[in-house]
Formats: C-alpha cells, sequence, structure tokens
C-alpha cells in the first residue's frame, strides 16, 4: 500500500500549478449534514480570503459530485489523471472474506483563480 500511495503522490505533484496556491486537502460533511449548504459555507470563507489576497485555489477529486460541487463555486477542471497501480488484496486468515481494492483510481485536479475585484 506505501508503494501504492507513493506512486499516486508522485503523479500528483506533477499537476499542482507552480504559483503560490491555496492547497484544499480536506473538505467533509457528516451524510446527516449535507445538502444544507455547510460545505458551500466552509469552502466561500476560503475563497473569500483568495480573493482578497489574489491567490489561486487548488485541489484533487477523484469523484464527479465533487467535481460539479467544485465547478458551481468558480472552480475550473484543470487535468485528469489515471493512475493504475497493481491489484490489492486485503484480508485476514485463510479462508476468511477477501475484498479487493481497485486497480486504479481517476483523479481530477480543479484550479479556482481568484474573482477580479
Amino acid at each position: 500500500l506505501q508503494a501504492r500511495m507513493s506512486t499516486v503522490a508522485g503523479a500528483l505533484r506533477t499537476l499542482k500549478p507552480a504559483e503560490p496556491h491555496w492547497y484544499l486537502q480536506f473538505l467533509g460533511t457528516h451524510p446527516d449534514w449535507q445538502r444544507r449548504g455547510l460545505g458551500g459555507r466552509l469552502s466561500s470563507v476560503v475563497s473569500e480570503r483568495c480573493d482578497r489576497d489574489g491567490t489561486v485555489q487548488f485541489l484533487e477529486t477523484s469523484t464527479e459530485d465533487d467535481v460539479a460541487f467544485y465547478s458551481s463555486r468558480g472552480f475550473q477542471v484543470s487535468d485528469t489523471l489515471t493512475i493504475t497501480a497493481p491489484e490489492l488484496t486485503m484480508g485476514g486468515t485463510a479462508g476468511a472474506s477477501r475484498a479487493s481494492w481497485p486497480t486504479g483510481v481517476t483523479v481530477t485536479t480543479m484550479i479556482r483563480p481568484p474573482a477580479a475585484g
């Protein structure tokens, strides 16, 4: 798993913007509280600061829902990368159920330029 994560991290490093930027690493809302505007309000605080400072925002996602969410907040898709790795399995003792991990992931990178103003 460590080798796989290292491969992913190395590939994603090449997609980050060269200019100074804010990196949105995690934003999540408990399922019971989703679709109530909390994530949008939280992200708007950062966007307002970036607009004021003239700073780009950058993020990575692997879900289409996130692309739609951030697109509606001024982010633009900057790149898409499919990362493949050998299949991994996880499980316990012999005879235990073994779950396969996906052999790859598609990552979309998004950038939000600061709003003029």
